[in-house]
């Protein structure tokens, strides 16, 4: 999804919450989408919801099994590879459910596999609290560059570096996340 906005100074909020924001939004003067002085294009890539369904699976009518998250990781990457102005994000719930894997490392097999996503924003999800505040704090420091929630505030003693917002500056434009959590 490429979005294109123009350079005039101003802030996207675009909260990052426990549930899908599938948006699209243009701010242009032209219909084309080229780049120029007066425009950029950003592609926001985003997941949520996996649940720990990591396991290998057939896809596509494919004999041979692979990781729905190496899928997402090979697309995620091809399409960063084509675009300059990417945002990967993930709304949470990474957790619980999925894997009795994930079940009996008490999340941290998650917490492994997030971390070779190369996520620039996650917020955590109310699954993501399944196997306690450790866990969960452990997950908002090493699932991805920046881990957001606006409404949660871990205790001191828990060291999670999870914000409120982060703003990016892409080419001059500046593109603000806000991650909300539920009730966990």
């Amino acid at each position: 999804m490429i979005k294109s906005f123009h350079r005039t100074p101003f802030i996207v909020l675009a909260g990052v919450i426990a549930f899908a924001l599938h948006w699209t939004f243009e701010y242009r003067q032209t219909q084309q989408y080229e780049q120029s002085k007066d425009h950029i294009k950003l592609q926001i890539l985003h997941i949520n919801d996996l649940h720990a369904n990591y396991y290998p699976t057939h896809f596509w009518g494919q004999n041979h099994k692979i990781s729905p998250l190496a899928l997402i990781k090979g697309f995620v990457q091809s399409k960063q590879n084509k675009y300059q102005n990417s945002l990967f994000v993930s709304a949470g719930d990474a957790m619980e459910k999925g894997s009795v894997v994930e079940y009996l490392s008490g999340g941290r097999s998650t917490i492994e596999i997030y971390e070779q996503l190369g996520l620039d924003l996650l917020t955590l999800g109310n699954h993501d609290f399944a196997y306690g505040l450790d866990t969960s704090a452990e997950f908002s420091n090493r699932g991805a560059k920046q881990t957001l929630s606006a409404n949660l505030q871990f205790p001191p003693q828990t060291k999670s570096a999870t914000q409120a917002y982060k703003i990016f500056d892409v080419q001059g434009v500046k593109i603000g996340f806000l991650g909300l959590t539920a009730a966990p």
